[in-house]
């Protein structure tokens, strides 16, 4: 959104008459900050203590303008101020970590004329929070979900990709379906819903239900009852003295059916008992 002219000089004036306040009450001067017009979202403005800059949404700034100028611009601008007045204070900062909203901060604000100081605005954000940009629908063949992705986004997956939510060894193949035009990604995947045939919704429906039916529990067999490796390899060579440790294990290989590292952790359990 572009912002018109006098409101960007308004802006500038009252960042202005902040910076004279700051100026006379600290004795020092600062620098004219950099202003730019393209914050979106909740935000309403943002400051860069490194770059001395301002970043404003347009859209809060021009439905809210008088109260924008009197409270969100000075805000942005007690951050800078307090950044270059406090920066080497040690009461600034906490554990390395700057308190961005804390007493110095108030202090700058009352100074250049900020009444009402609060960390937080009240402005209705429905129109500036809501995003539309031109989207990519694609679907999957193993559930039928639906996802819209941005065109960046679409770009990289027409390269291959495969949808993660079907679940680990279950990971369907997506393909592209349809560019709707400019909605949220909400929106666009609402669109191409309501414009298949009753026939491809029902299939989707089905497919969903399907994919959503929870696995059956696999049921654990009950062991065998008898003895255990390690008691018929005790009973074997009690029964058999003097055996070497190469035929201990040949036998635990060729009775019990284990492999070559478990015989040799049984020969180490007989040894420790002293059977062998």
């Amino acid at each position: 959104m572009i912002v018109p002219s006098y409101v960007q000089r308004d802006v500038e004036v009252r960042i202005q008459e902040g910076i004279n306040k700051a100026s006379e009450h600290f004795g020092r001067k600062f620098n004219f900050p950099t202003i730019s017009y393209d914050l979106r979202g909740k935000t309403a403005g943002t400051a860069t203590y490194q770059k001395n800059h301002i970043r404003l949404n347009a859209q809060l700034l021009i439905e809210n303008k008088e109260h924008f100028i009197n409270r969100t611009v000075p805000h942005e601008l007690g951050h800078l101020i307090t950044w270059e007045v406090y920066k080497n204070d040690p009461s600034f900062r906490s554990w390395n970590r700057v308190a961005h909203h804390g007493s110095h901060w108030k202090r700058v604000c009352r100074i250049i004329g900020m009444n009402d100081v609060t960390r937080t605005h009240s402005y209705d954000v429905s129109k500036s929070s809501v995003r539309k940009s031109q989207q990519f629908v694609w679907g999957c063949d193993k559930c039928g979900d639906l996802m819209s992705v941005s065109k960046s986004k679409h770009t990289k997956m027409l390269g291959g990709h495969y949808h993660h939510k079907c679940g680990n060894r279950q990971r369907g193949s997506i393909s592209f379906v349809v560019s709707p035009g400019n909605y949220t990604k909400m929106e666009a995947i609402q669109v191409v819903r309501d414009s298949m045939t009753k026939k491809e919704s029902a299939a989707l429906r089905d497919l969903m239900q399907e994919v959503k039916k929870p696995e059956e529990k696999k049921v654990r067999k009950p062991r065998k009852s008898g003895m255990s490796n390690m008691a018929r390899a005790r009973f074997f060579v009690r029964k058999n003295p003097g055996l070497s440790s190469a035929q201990i294990r040949s036998w635990c290989e060729a009775s019990l059916g284990c492999s070559a590292h478990s015989a040799r952790g049984i020969y180490s359990k007989l040894k420790k008992e002293q059977l062998v």
